[in-house]
């Protein structure tokens, strides 16, 4: 790594923690040391933009400056959307440059914007809490002698071992940890699925809130799937949505840009992303993506309609027709008509 060490101490450390008053007191100690804001600022956007591609390639040779492990450790850190956040806020840092030569001032307002963007999504926090754990877990390997009342901590967790409850209770843990098991490789480009706003309506008609609430509340748990091959294409593209809306038949997707809610409204990819949740959370949901200027236009079209008392009345929802339906159903036809032969001329039938 060239030349981004306090960069990257920055995007991964105090800046993530919320931490003003350390973050100010780090930027007058680089200061002190003579390190230019408009170097350091170039830094962190070139930090911010490796971890980007580490993330989407996992080729360490296309990164400028990082390597995989530093690219890793931010990526603990960030969401896809927090990075290119992020990146605007010091691009627009570097455009007041311009304007002034007093950088550290604007050096140091941008700083507080990142805070206030990291503090309003709980990605990062949710990985702190995770990393807590972590740190528990090493306490507890590293510990002095265990005292009288470990010792009987230790003799009853051996005890635990010998249950075969407790053994079957380990086997579901992993089994849990496997899923989902199926690869979700790139599809192949395919035509956008999208509805009107009455449709879009329609569906935000009949959303289940406390479902909805569950769902997001086990939402995050997608992002451990990002370091596995076969699962890291719909994992982060997943990992970028929130839920709009949801009941126990559908799911609306909302994407903050439009280049991704592009590729989530793909035929190929909502199959993708129906499977996916089906194996991993267990529910089998239409699913709809949109982007959030859309999601914004179809809540007022709601709200007003339900302010003139005209909302409709719930129907039916649109829903995809999958072609591997028909083509089992077809499958199907053809070994019944198979079979009827057989019944009619005898097994030695051969079909062409």
């Amino acid at each position: 790594m060239k030349k981004t060490k306090e960069g990257h101490y920055l995007v991964t450390g105090v800046l993530t923690e919320g931490k003003t008053k350390e973050v100010l007191e780090l930027i007058e100690s680089f200061i002190g040391k003579g390190i230019d804001v408009k170097r350091l600022t170039y830094d962190l956007m070139i930090c911010l933009k490796d971890a980007i591609v580490y993330r989407s390639t996992s080729d360490e040779s296309l990164l400028e400056r990082l390597n995989g492990d530093y690219a890793k450790q931010i990526l603990l850190k960030y969401s896809f959307t927090d990075a290119l956040n992020v990146t605007n806020i010091l691009n627009e840092a570097r455009n007041n440059y311009r304007l002034s030569t007093n950088y550290r001032l604007f050096f140091e307002i941008s700083s507080l914007k990142i805070i206030g963007v990291l503090a309003s999504n709980p990605y990062t926090f949710e990985n702190k809490e995770i990393k807590k754990e972590e740190i528990k877990k090493e306490e507890v390997k590293v510990a002095p002698e265990p005292t009288k009342k470990e010792e009987v901590v230790e003799i009853s967790k051996q005890e635990e071992k010998v249950e075969p409850e407790k053994k079957e209770e380990k086997v579901e843990e992993v089994k849990k940890e496997e899923k989902p098991t199926t690869s979700y490789s790139v599809p192949k480009e395919s035509e956008e699925i999208t509805y009107s706003i009455e449709e879009y309506v329609n569906i935000l008609c009949q959303g289940d809130k406390r479902f909805k609430e569950e769902l997001s509340a086990k939402w995050p748990d997608i992002r451990k799937f990002i370091d596995k091959p076969e699962t890291r294409y719909i994992a982060q593209l997943l990992s970028d949505s929130v839920i709009g809306v949801a009941n126990k038949e559908f799911i609306m997707l909302i994407y903050d840009f439009k280049l991704l809610a592009t590729r989530a409204k793909q035929k190929n990819n909502l199959i993708l992303i129906r499977k996916f949740i089906l194996e991993t959370f267990g529910f089998d949901l239409e699913v709809y993506a949109v982007e959030r200027s859309t999601f914004i236009d179809i809540t007022n079209k709601y709200f007003e309609l339900r302010q003139a008392r005209k909302l409709p009345i719930p129907h039916k929802i649109p829903r995809l027709e999958l072609n591997n339906a028909s083509e089992e159903k077809k499958k199907i036809q053809e070994d019944e008509t198979i079979e009827l032969g057989k019944a009619l001329f005898g097994d030695q039938l051969e079909i062409e």
